[in-house]
């Protein structure tokens, strides 16, 4: 798993900072296994499922965010990772035609 810590860009930009993020936390769920083990596993409850999400997977990609100038963009692609995962965890799919905020309602979480 890469360690964490700040990409720093010459042009004070955060596109490197931003897929750093992504790309760590999507490695720690491959990685970890936790799509399977995890996310996937019919013997764990939804609410375990959001726990671990949020104690492993959502510090990897926020790690140092609240000092970050984002723009419209970088929240997007934060928010598409997010909303992938949330969506994971409940096991639907965006053809599933359930609202972003239905979503957040049943997993107890937000829009970052």
């Amino acid at each position: 798993m890469s360690k964490l810590g700040s990409a720093l860009s010459a042009k004070v930009n955060l596109e490197a900072e931003i897929s750093k993020r992504l790309e760590a936390a999507g490695v720690s769920v491959s990685e970890l296994e936790l799509q399977n083990r995890v996310f996937h596993n019919k013997c764990l409850t939804q609410q375990t499922k959001i726990k671990v999400y949020k104690a492993v997977v959502l510090p990897i990609l926020l790690d140092g965010s609240e000092a970050w100038t984002t723009h419209s963009h970088n929240r997007r692609a934060l928010e598409k990772f997010h909303n992938r995962m949330v969506r994971s965890l409940l096991g639907t799919k965006w053809q599933d035609r359930h609202t972003m905020n239905s979503v957040y309602k049943q997993t107890k979480t937000r829009s970052r």
